[in-house]
Order: C-alpha cells, then structure tokens, then sequence
C-alpha cells in the first residue's frame, strides 16, 4: 500500500476513487523504526475518527486524530513535495507510545463499556485492539509512532 494523505487535525476521512467510489480510509500505527510490524490494516476507524476525538476528548485524553501524520514524501515524488512542500514542513510527526496506549486503552474501555456506540463497535474494538497491540511492540523497542493514512 500507498501512503496517500496527511491529516493533522480531526476530520472526517474518506477517499474518492476515480471521483466515484467511496473507498474506506486504512489508518495503521506504524513505528518510526523500520522492520517493526504495524497495526495491520484497520479500516474501521477512519471513518468514526471524528467521534472517537470526541469521546477521546470527553475522557480527558488525547484524540486519536492528533496522531495522524504522513511525510509528503511517501505520497508525493520528490518533484512535486520540491514545487508543492515549503521547506522545513512535510516531516512526519512521532508520538509516544504511551501517549498513543493512553488514548486506544481508554477508547477501548469506553467501547466496552457502551458498545451500542456505533453499529460496528466490536469492529472499531479490533482495530484499537490492533494499535494496542503495535503500540506495546512499540514502547518495547523505544521507538515513537504515528498513524499513518493509507490507499
């Protein structure tokens, strides 16, 4: 796969193939070491992300939106991040990996605890439990993480 966007603030996330299909986001927790396995492909956030930041917020932790990241880079040829990317901006940001546990285990407690809270919530339940499992890799290993946006 193919990182495709960047988000740096809570929006609602979704892709148009050829302006048509509606496709569903895969958001992954990738580690910023290379040769640590992901989350693998969670599709199920990315469109309740806008309500997961709210519950995550009401919960008093940080939304899960605020670790999405991307370097233009991985979705732009080095001609079009030199003409399109001012320099010094495009580099991924890295999160904490227990800051990152913090907000999945809280989510994920929540969910638990009210899982008439979406129509899929078991679904949203196994990709957090898919962070939280890359997320634990992570801390391990000392190395920082963001979620990535992917095609």
């Amino acid at each position: 796969m193919r990182v495709l966007a960047s988000l740096t603030q809570t929006e609602s996330i979704c892709t148009i193939d050829a302006g048509v299909n509606i496709m569903a986001v895969v958001l992954n927790a990738v580690a910023e070491e290379d040769g640590i396995e992901d989350s693998g492909d969670c599709v199920h956030i990315g469109d309740r992300l806008e309500s997961l930041d709210k519950i995550a917020k009401k919960l008093g932790v940080k939304p899960l939106g605020d670790f999405v990241s991307v370097d233009a880079s991985e979705w732009l040829s080095e001609e079009e991040e030199e003409e399109l990317v001012p320099e010094g901006e495009g580099k991924a940001q890295w999160f904490s990996a227990k800051d990152g546990l913090k907000t999945v285990r809280a989510l994920m407690g929540h969910l638990k605890e009210k899982p008439k809270v979406f129509k899929s919530s078991d679904k949203v339940l196994e990709d957090l439990l898919a962070y939280e499992t890359a997320l634990v890799l992570f801390e391990k290993k000392k190395t920082r993480w963001r979620i990535a946006v992917l095609d």
